[in-house]
């Protein structure tokens, strides 16, 4: 199967992992990068930028800016030790992550918001910054951290437990069983694979249909939640909004812009 790093496609499922902070690999980053943190205002910018770009957000009005928000405003005074970002060798800020405060579990920090820009992926990124991250999170005091993924970025669920993070919370079968049939990593040997047309969610498979109909090398999410029906799409340097319209097994598009 051949799959997007970011797969929309793929049945939603929370993913919850857990690690001690006693012993942390180190990995050193490639020549040209360094690491630098939350300075100023502009590296909100930053931040979206990144995101977008990896097709997180495909909306930077409707997405990007309110999740940010949503999620910094209760700690954004902290976010200079907090949120981390690797810097190129032209200043340009190309991955980030964030140690946040929790509550949750017994676990009283999670990493949040872990992103590599695509055109800084495949250069051995991934690994330091989440040895960074969990460097900062021990000098910060924590002893053991928590962290949320879903089935839909499996490629980042693969890297935290190649990484040393554990399944946690594991009653919920489903999105592990997921994430078992992608990746066969060694850690899931307690779950059964599933076939490979049981991963898929079938009402964003037409959506995708759909969708390529319009556009080509392009990546969307769909907003459902509290009777939304928003679909954002990014295709390029370009942003594109539908509005879906369910008639029995149909699915009409709306163009909004």
């Amino acid at each position: 199967m051949k799959l997007k790093n970011i797969e929309p496609t793929l049945k939603y499922y929370e993913l919850m992992m857990v690690k001690k902070l006693k012993k942390i690999r180190v990995f050193e980053l490639p020549d040209g990068f360094k690491y630098v943190f939350w300075n100023d205002d502009s590296c909100k910018q930053a931040w979206i930028k990144i995101h977008t770009e990896t097709g997180e957000f495909n909306s930077i009005e409707k997405e990007a800016k309110p999740i940010f928000d949503n999620c910094y405003s209760k700690f954004y005074n902290e976010l200079p030790l907090r949120c981390i970002f690797i810097e190129d060798n032209m200043g340009e800020k190309v991955a980030t992550a964030t140690i946040s405060p929790a509550h949750k579990f017994g676990y009283k920090c999670v990493i949040d918001w872990f992103a590599i820009s695509p055109k800084a992926q495949g250069l051995k990124l991934s690994k330091s910054l989440l040895a960074k991250t969990l460097q900062t999170a021990k000098q910060l005091g924590y002893k053991k951290i928590l962290l949320h993924t879903q089935t839909t970025t499996w490629l980042a669920a693969k890297i935290y437990l190649d990484f040393g993070f554990k399944p946690f919370k594991t009653k919920q079968k489903y999105g592990w069983r997921i994430l078992k049939t992608i990746t066969n990593h060694s850690k899931l040997k307690n779950f059964k694979p599933l076939q490979e047309n049981e991963i898929y969610d079938d009402f964003m498979l037409k959506i995708q249909t759909k969708l390529n109909a319009y556009h080509q090398n392009y990546t969307f999410s769909v907003w459902y939640i509290d009777n939304r029906n928003d679909i954002f799409v990014k295709e390029g340097e370009q942003f594109f909004e539908y509005k879906y319209q369910l008639n029995n097994e149909n699915i009409e598009l709306i163009k909004q812009n």
